[in-house]
């Protein structure tokens, strides 16, 4: 049996049209029987009981025929699961620093937006704030509201934040910032304490979010 794949136009067909001819085939036996049987000099002479007779042996042929067209559907011509692919979007911001490696600042998937991780750079130097984790993490907040500013999006669409930082220590001053730019929802998170991060920083965020905005209205500055 095969497996699940795409219905071709073509493959319902031929299970119809071979039903159809089956049905049609059985018809003219039917008929041929009648007419073999029943044919006299006057016609056909047939009593009430021989008619219903061969209308029940014509509609067992029907439905026999039309169950073989059923099982034959469901053997060939299985329909794949639904699979949605989704239009994929890169998004790249001029206000933020130029990214480390082969990668965009976020990319919209869908209705989503999934934001790279970003670091504590200082806009104006383009150095990293390592001292001050609590600035380092607004700063990271601020970038991250520029990017979905970007894709119709904003804080209160984020749905999950990865905090990475190199000491769980850090994660007191990066509360409170957090705190600061979520008072009432609070969006899905995860910390993870690493040994190293890009240009030595102590903090790197990631984020996931909810775009409203359609795919042709993205526009790369």
């Amino acid at each position: 049996m095969p497996t699940d794949r795409e219905v071709k136009p073509y493959q319902v067909e031929w299970v119809e049209r071979l039903s159809y001819s089956i049905l049609a085939i059985w018809t003219a036996l039917v008929l041929v029987l009648l007419v073999y049987f029943e044919w006299g000099e006057q016609g056909i002479q047939i009593t009430m009981t021989e008619g219903f007779w061969y209308v029940m042996l014509w509609a067992l042929g029907a439905l026999m025929t039309f169950g073989v067209g059923g099982t034959l559907g469901l053997m060939y011509v299985r329909p794949e699961k639904p699979f949605i692919a989704l239009e994929r979007e890169p998004v790249v911001s001029a206000k933020l620093p130029g990214t480390l490696g082969p990668y965009s600042h976020g990319v919209v998937a869908g209705p989503f937006v999934f934001v790279s991780g970003l670091l504590p750079v200082d806009p104006e130097t383009g150095e990293i704030v390592r001292e001050d984790v609590r600035e380092g993490a607004r700063l990271i907040m601020e970038s991250a509201k520029e990017v979905l500013a970007m894709v119709g999006s904003s804080l209160e669409e984020v749905v999950k934040i990865t905090v990475y930082v190199t000491d769980l220590r850090y994660m007191i001053p990066v509360n409170s910032v957090l705190e600061s730019y979520f008072p009432t929802y609070r969006p899905a998170r995860t910390s993870v304490e690493v040994a190293r991060l890009p240009r030595d920083a102590p903090i790197e965020m990631d984020f996931v979010a909810i775009t409203r905005r359609p795919k042709a209205s993205i526009a790369t500055p």
